[in-house]
């Protein structure tokens, strides 16, 4: 779908979408090509662990979330209507797999939800952990897990993107 200028309709461009993160308190944040996976993947070189993290699993949410949204056929606002804009990534993740949503990537969200691609705790051990950031900049055992999960959610973006 394109708009007047010829480029995509923000309604089913997952780089214009509006992106809704949940840790107890609500909020959105507007997604736009200021996350591509290369700028991700040149913070993850600078060995910016925990801003990769974040950008990725920001970025996870907004690809989970058009695809439920597609899968039902829903605008943004039914989207929001049905309350999914205030489930966590973790919940998401088990609405796109339950539903089918992104049937043709199963494999690897089933990774995701059994926790082998571990994407999601280590969100949650950034967010809600208070020590985590100072692990992950010290531990290059921590850092080495950082970087493999981001590296196969990135992959993954890019194989749903296309």
């Amino acid at each position: 779908m394109t708009d007047e200028s010829g480029g995509s309709s923000p309604d089913r461009n997952p780089q214009s979408l509006s992106a809704h993160a949940s840790a107890g308190v609500e909020c959105s944040a507007t997604l736009s090509r200021s996350f591509p996976v290369d700028t991700i993947r040149d913070r993850l070189e600078d060995n910016e662990y925990a801003l990769s993290l974040i950008l990725t699993s920001t970025r996870l949410e907004t690809v989970i979330s058009e695809a439920i949204r597609l899968h039902y056929g829903w605008d943004l606002e039914e989207f929001e209507n049905e309350g999914y804009n205030s489930y966590s990534l973790g919940k998401l993740i088990t609405e796109c797999s339950k539903y089918g949503a992104l049937q043709e990537h199963d494999e690897e969200i089933n990774r995701i939800e059994s926790n082998k691609n571990p994407i999601v705790n280590l969100r949650n051990n950034l967010v809600h952990d208070y020590g985590y950031l100072e692990k992950i900049e010290k531990d290059e055992e921590t850092q080495k897990k950082v970087r493999n999960a981001i590296e196969d959610t990135l992959d993954f973006i890019e194989a749903v993107e296309l």
